[in-house]
């Protein structure tokens, strides 16, 4: 072995310099096979490999999602790739440490569902447990607050109080008892 301070002589050296790849974007294809599981990392092909399988609902019911999240304007379509937007951002943000983005739950959840289907006694604790956390996920959903577009902004016509948010399809006032 070594001992501290001793000098040891280097016959050469070599300098390697790498740089490193972002993951690949997604395309829908990726992305719902990624749904069938929890992205880890990206192979040597640039292939997501999912950490652990769960099953979240059926194939086209995660294809009826993807399609919804881009008609709500959460991702786009950027070619055969998709993009999170601006407000998809946010969400996730907002989001990804609550109960209702916990993929293990869901996938919970969907195991339930097939023990139902074997045992119908096993309904009743399904229903109690599901009201738990339907109430715990609205909870934490309704104390949401969107950042408001100060370009949007503009005084409420009715209440005259509040302002209104413009959305792609909505105008809404901020003043919860106006109610326009």
């Amino acid at each position: 072995g070594f001992q501290e301070g001793e000098p040891i002589r280097v016959n050469s050296h070599n300098l390697i310099q790498f740089t490193t790849k972002p993951k690949p974007l997604l395309t829908k294809a990726s992305l719902l096979d990624a749904m069938d599981g929890v992205l880890d990392v990206a192979d040597k092909h640039n292939r997501y490999k999912p950490k652990k399988t769960m099953e979240l609902g059926t194939h086209a019911v995660r294809s009826f999602v993807i399609e919804t999240l881009i008609e709500k304007e959460n991702i786009k379509r950027d070619g055969i790739h998709l993009l999170p937007t601006k407000k998809g951002l946010f969400i996730y943000e907002a989001v990804k440490n609550m109960r209702i983005a916990d993929a293990e739950l869901a996938a919970g959840w969907e195991q339930a569902i097939l023990k139902i289907e074997k045992d119908s006694g096993f309904m009743p604790t399904f229903l109690e447990a599901f009201k738990i956390h339907a109430r715990q996920v609205a909870d934490e959903i309704i104390s949401l607050r969107m950042p408001r577009e100060q370009e949007n902004a503009c005084i409420c016509p009715k209440c005259r109080r509040g302002q209104m948010n413009i959305y792609h399809k909505l105008a809404k006032c901020t003043n919860f008892a106006c109610n326009f």
